[in-house]
């Protein structure tokens, strides 16, 4: 949803020599986004909306990249409610997640039929990056 965002994602991409096998849209979600996808993947804002955040943080990024809602999980939730049906029958969700948001985020996946097929832990031992497929797919 941000332009500003978008345009340091095309710099990063063009600097990586990927720019041409990338597609970008700004949009809220799946805002005017038709076709399946063999990925979804996002670093959502997942932090609680009260939350208390050093000032090296909060006022560096903006605000919309930071907080995900009263409870933090506002993104999930829409990811997950739109994902299937904009998935290729063998695409992967894969998100970063919260120190702390583990059960929650799978839970918001499974209410919408995806199973966890991966988690990964930071250096902290955190679950930091969680992958889902749909529960009616079996890869593995």
């Amino acid at each position: 949803i941000s332009q500003q965002a978008l345009d340091v994602a095309k710099d990063n991409a063009l600097t990586n020599t990927v720019k041409q096998q990338l597609q970008f849209h700004c949009a809220s979600w799946y805002e005017g986004l038709n076709e399946p996808f063999d990925l979804i993947i996002s670093n959502p804002p997942y932090i609680k909306s009260a939350a208390n955040l050093m000032s090296d943080v909060k006022d560096f990024d903006p605000h919309l990249a930071l907080f995900g809602g009263e409870d933090g999980l506002d993104a999930y939730r829409a990811i997950a409610e739109g994902a299937a049906s904009h998935l290729k029958s063998n695409g992967f969700v894969v998100v970063e997640i919260g120190a702390g948001q583990k059960d929650e985020v799978v839970n918001i996946f499974s209410a919408h039929n995806f199973k966890t097929v991966k988690s990964v832990n930071d250096l902290s031992g955190h679950t930091r990056g969680l992958a889902f497929q749909n529960e009616a797919i079996k890869i593995f």
